[in-house]
């Protein structure tokens, strides 16, 4: 029995699993018989590159449903470094996560669009729920136009650049006092500067790890859904341990998930066993 074959099994059997599909759900969504996954899952069988192209992008359309995932207990912004929120319009969750950040005494970065008036820009982000008076939080409540933190270098967004500015931002409001800095990021206005996913993941990146560097940072990026093709969106969720949904705050069952790294792959046309067999399976 060949070993990639068996590793290509265990990953089909995972991404069935982590979909909560039986052996006959999994079958008839590709079209196949039950028993055909059951030979693919025990190593006796190997799917077509055409159905496991067809399996990856099956679990691509669950990982981009929230409302498909296992309910997992209300998070807490507290307890997380990052959330994001893939919508095309704003978050009730973004005003409860301002006020968070106002109970705890953090420093609130808002970075929008850019129009004149960044209250305004505030209450649609929120979708309507921020009602807190910024004359109350003088020196907590900073608005900043996106072009001011993501302007482009020679052309090219330069995620080190950002992050410099950010820092500076940040040693700012620790110097006035405050123990750490919450973000809150629309990215709409930003991605147009990003030519590729590859440039937008390496942004990502950059950020996670600048927020693992940063004590008690936290940051909230508001990504637009129609703007992003189901991979990268995938690509984003794995970098993101917390997200906000139409359903409420969620902890990422998807988080740090090599199995959905290797969905992307394989929906791409990536069918080599051997591939799997050395990575992605848990």
């Amino acid at each position: 029995m060949d070993v990639g074959q068996v590793a290509l099994g265990r990953w089909v059997r995972i991404l069935r699993t982590r979909m909560g599909l039986r052996q006959h759900e999994f079958a008839r969504a590709l079209h196949v018989h039950w028993t055909t996954v059951s030979r693919w899952e025990r190593g006796v069988a190997l799917p077509r590159p055409a159905q496991v192209e067809a399996a990856a992008s099956l679990y691509l359309a669950h990982v981009s449903d929230p409302g498909s995932w296992s309910r997992q207990e209300p998070g807490s912004f507290h307890r997380n470094l990052r959330t994001m929120c893939i919508m095309d319009t704003g978050s009730p969750q973004l005003g409860t996560y301002l006020r968070e950040g106002v109970r705890s005494g953090k420093k609130l970065v808002v970075i929008h669009e850019g129009t004149a008036e960044g209250l305004d820009a505030l209450i649609e982000l929120t979708a309507g729920t921020w009602t807190g008076d910024p004359a109350c939080l003088t020196g907590q409540l900073s608005f900043i136009p996106s072009q001011a933190v993501f302007a482009p270098t020679r052309g090219a967004l330069d995620p080190s650049d950002v992050l410099s500015r950010g820092l500076v931002l940040e040693t700012r409001a620790r110097d006035a006092g405050f123990s750490a800095v919450w973000w809150l990021a629309d990215f709409r206005p930003v991605l147009p500067l990003l030519r590729s996913t590859t440039e937008i993941l390496a942004l990502e990146h950059a950020m996670d790890a600048a927020m693992r560097s940063r004590r008690g940072s936290h940051a909230f990026a508001l990504f637009p859904r129609s703007s992003l093709d189901e991979r990268t969106r995938a690509c984003l969720l794995c970098l993101t341990p917390q997200v906000a949904t139409e359903h409420g705050l969620m902890e990422n069952p998807f988080y740090s998930d090599p199995n959905l790294c290797l969905a992307v792959r394989m929906s791409q046309g990536s069918h080599e066993p051997a591939e799997v067999g050395c990575r992605g399976i848990t």
